[in-house]
């Protein structure tokens, strides 16, 4: 199927055949870049390891200028998946870290493309169903890549960090493939739905093995969303399977972290059990989060325009500390208010605006799901809500596939945006001369990789 029935022939259009090659070689680009989102970018630790997120703007990019999305999506739709980006490099221009933080701009650059160009390109159900499969795969290839070495640890009780080489952050990916992966699989007369159950158990399992109490509240809590809410709508089928997922996760993190893996079974929450013992308790780790939260709040009192800028809120919580250190680690542990940490009113209120309207089109899509019992977008949705609670007391969006793949977690619980009316002259100059001048300056950089992650601020501004 390819998009030439679903909209008008354009201004100047070429012959079919013609446009059937630039649709076909448009299938192509953006095969490769997701194919580069969940291996070499996902693999070079979430996105951070030197050239790997440069090589996937550039592989997105490619995609966009075969798609096309600022002529297929709707200008609102567009401005969102843009702006962000386009305020992350103004951050960079006048926030006190400057050019030091151009990883981080880049990220939010990628991210919107890689929204822009899947919500423009996955326009059909066959699309849809392989994005959704992406978003399994590449939680999977994680769990898989990152197996051996943590088997090979010979410790069942250590923390399973896959290809993140952090565990809560290994954690929120995996928390995405499992319910993407329930998505798959109560998807009516859905052929791929033992991938599903797979990704379930696995991806499920995975994050019991990486300890991260949030990520399992986030896991359970929407299961149970979703068994509640199959109960008031006597879908038994959807709250069945909920209840099944749940157990899948917890049976297999067990069997997989006792024999014959592991000498002595551990269960599956042994690595959790560890980490209490140890001191790293659920009260000593929501105290550190609240006293982050605090001087996230105070060194946004101090730029409230800008930010301190992205990598700056260690130094810059030390410099408004009155005398003391300021905060212990270079993140906020919050999503939202790292958002104003790092880039203040204009980064914050641009994001928050872009997730207002992704969250309003999900919103729109399930009224008619409810209506007519199609429960893949209520997983979906209830995906979205369980990465947006996790991200509320971490820092996954410090990482470009996190970030990315949230995006696309919108993209898939909305519905599929329908054709956009014809855009005028000015508009089609306009938008993709920004996505040019954003997406060269997030190549250059993202070139060295996002390990800087503390940034000193000198002074006040």
């Amino acid at each position: 199927m390819t998009l030439d029935h679903l909209e008008p022939p354009v201004r100047g259009s070429a012959p079919a055949h013609a446009r059937r090659a630039v649709t076909l070689a448009g299938d192509v680009a953006v095969l490769v870049a997701l194919a580069w989102w969940a291996t070499g970018l996902t693999w070079g630790t979430g996105g951070r390891e030197p050239h790997v997120l440069s090589i996937g703007v550039a592989l997105t990019a490619v995609a966009a200028v075969l798609v096309r999305p600022w002529r297929r999506l709707p200008r609102l739709v567009s401005l969102a998946t843009l702006a962000p980006g386009v305020a992350g490099f103004l951050v960079c221009a006048f926030a006190p870290t400057g050019w030091a933080g151009a990883d981080a701009a880049a990220s939010w650059v990628y991210a919107g493309l890689v929204a822009a160009v899947a919500a423009a390109w996955a326009r059909d159900e066959r699309r849809r169903a392989l994005l959704l499969c992406v978003a399994v795969l590449a939680p999977l290839g994680t769990f898989a890549e990152g197996w051996l070495a943590w088997w090979g640890g010979g410790n069942a009780a250590q923390p399973f960090v896959g290809t993140f080489y952090w565990h809560n952050q290994e954690a929120a990916f995996l928390l995405m493939g499992a319910l993407c992966g329930l998505a798959i699989a109560v998807t009516a007369g859905s052929a791929l739905r033992p991938l599903g159950w797979l990704a379930v158990a696995l991806c499920g399992a995975g994050v019991f093995l990486t300890t991260s109490r949030g990520a399992m509240m986030a896991l359970y809590g929407a299961l149970t969303l979703l068994v509640v809410l199959g109960l008031a709508r006597r879908a038994w089928r959807l709250s069945l399977a909920a209840a099944i997922a749940g157990a899948a996760a917890f049976v297999t993190a067990t069997v997989l972290s006792g024999p014959p893996f592991f000498t002595h079974g551990g269960g599956a929450l042994a690595g959790a059990s560890a980490r209490a013992q140890s001191g790293e308790t659920l009260g000593a780790n929501s105290g550190h989060r609240l006293d982050d939260w605090s001087q996230a709040v105070h060194v946004f009192l101090r730029w409230p325009l800008t930010g301190v800028g992205f990598h700056g809120f260690a130094s810059g919580s030390a410099l408004v500390d009155q005398g003391g250190k300021g905060s212990l680690t270079p993140f906020a542990h919050n999503g939202f208010l790292q958002l104003f940490v790092d880039g203040g009113v204009l980064l914050g209120a641009v994001a928050l605006a872009a997730l207002a309207v992704a969250t309003l089109a999900i919103g729109r899509g399930l009224r008619p799901a409810f209506r007519t019992g199609s429960w893949t977008p209520v997983v979906l949705a209830t995906a979205v809500l369980a990465g947006a609670l996790h991200s509320a007391i971490d820092f996954d969006w410090s990482y470009p596939a996190l970030l990315s793949g949230f995006g696309l977690l919108l993209v898939l619980a909305a519905p599929a945006v329908a054709a956009a009316p014809a855009a005028s002259a000015r508009w089609d100059r306009l938008v993709p001369a920004l996505w040019a001048v954003v997406v060269v300056l997030a190549v250059i950089g993202a070139w060295h990789g996002g390990f800087p992650l503390s940034v000193q601020v000198t002074g006040a501004r």
